[in-house]
């Protein structure tokens, strides 16, 4: 569908609203890298790679790594969370014909942002992000944490303390069934292997 140099998510989206899946995309390596979208170009003509028409939205001259995607503002439309190996995550929405991209710091000043997951995490009806990241080895800020949509900026809470320090790919799953979203996933460095933060909420 595209030459693609290190692909790090693929998300099956409807994402221009005319019923069918398209995908998105967050390209790590290659002259080609970014994020961006597939988009289907229906029944007839699925299985023809070159009808995917490509839409690069940006990141070109970042390291992207995984990306999740909801509506942040409740505007309707599908907004695009990255996260970055220079330290930022890259917010993507729609406007109009175009996309914007804004920018939001890593948490903690970490440089090397790893994946994030969008979800109401405190159940406050806004949606949250929740971010996981390579410390580098440093024990004083956590590998995995959360930002709070909070009214007029992103207020930063430690999910993960000092125990792990190279996380992967992050899912928000109410696990246990109690009515709020726990957070799993993966550390390599400590051994920690695949586990879950439970959501102290309910």
């Amino acid at each position: 569908l595209r030459s693609a140099g290190w692909i790090m998510s693929l998300k099956p989206l409807d994402m221009d609203g005319d019923g069918d899946t398209d995908l998105i995309y967050s390209d790590r390596r290659g002259t080609n890298r970014g994020v961006g979208w597939l988009e289907n170009p229906g029944s007839a003509t699925i299985r023809k790679p070159t009808a995917w028409k490509d839409h690069l939205l940006g990141g070109q001259g970042k390291e992207v790594m995984f990306l999740d995607a909801a509506d942040l503002d409740g505007d309707d439309d599908t907004d695009i969370v990255c996260t970055t190996r220079s330290q930022q995550l890259l917010i993507f929405k729609k406007a109009d014909t175009k996309w914007d991209v804004d920018t939001l710091p890593n948490p903690y000043g970490l440089p090397h942002g790893k994946a994030v997951a969008i979800g109401d995490v405190n159940g406050d009806g806004r949606p949250d992000l929740v971010h996981t990241t390579n410390t580098g080895g440093n024990r004083k800020v956590p590998g995995v944490s959360w930002l709070e949509q909070a009214e007029s900026k992103w207020a930063v809470h430690n999910i993960g303390g000092s125990v792990g320090v190279k996380f992967d790919l992050i899912e928000l799953v109410d696990l246990d069934k109690d009515g709020d979203l726990d957070a799993i996933t993966c550390e390599e460095s400590d051994n920690l292997g695949v586990f879950w933060y439970e959501n102290p909420l309910k």
